[in-house]
């Protein structure tokens, strides 16, 4: 998903990007400054937790233990895994939905199917996050986990959409077929 704008007085990555993974994960990109080509994504760096990652990635500043205590993507559906995000197993297939505030905070809606374990299929709530684009004059915007939803238990989600009264009052739709991918 392409973001608006940010305010440039308010960050040093006016122009980002956001997107998903099957790991339930949520990349913020500086769209400015995007490596590498069409062939593949470059790997996180790992080496250094302090350092900008190789992929370009906007990461926070706290330590993620599903990411070795490095710093690393925002996991919003788990539990973490590199090994089981396919078919039934994938925590997450969809695109972020956009929100601004009347405040100029920016938000994004991410849905999910959160497992009770790696290889679970069982969905478990949360099933809709809110997630924070937090900016701070002079630093790149991150993401962070700004709400769930506690009750939903999304199959396999569609990706949100959005509608509000302008900067006010939004309402998220997701639609849920209620199936495993598996049984399409």
């Amino acid at each position: 998903m392409l973001l608006p704008d940010l305010d440039p007085s308010r960050t040093t990555t006016p122009h980002v990007i956001a997107l998903g993974g099957k790991q339930g994960n949520l990349y913020l990109l500086d769209r400015d400054h995007l490596p590498g080509g069409l062939a593949r994504r470059p790997n996180c760096n790992r080496a250094n937790p302090m350092a900008s990652p190789a992929d370009g990635s906007l990461f926070g500043p706290d330590l993620r233990s599903y990411y070795g205590n490095t710093r690393g993507p925002l996991n919003v559906f788990g539990p973490y895994s590199e090994n089981f995000n396919n078919v039934d197993l994938a925590k997450s297939r969809t695109t972020p939905a956009y929100f601004r505030a009347a405040d100029g905070t920016s938000y994004l809606f991410f849905s999910g199917s959160t497992k009770t374990c790696v290889s679970c299929t069982e969905p478990q709530a949360p099933g809709l996050a809110r997630v924070r684009v937090v900016t701070t004059s002079g630093q790149p915007a991150y993401l962070a986990i700004d709400a769930y939803q506690s009750t939903l238990k999304l199959r396999n989600p569609g990706s949100p959409i959005v509608t509000s009264n302008a900067s006010s009052n939004p309402v998220v739709w997701v639609i849920d077929t209620n199936i495993d991918r598996s049984a399409r």
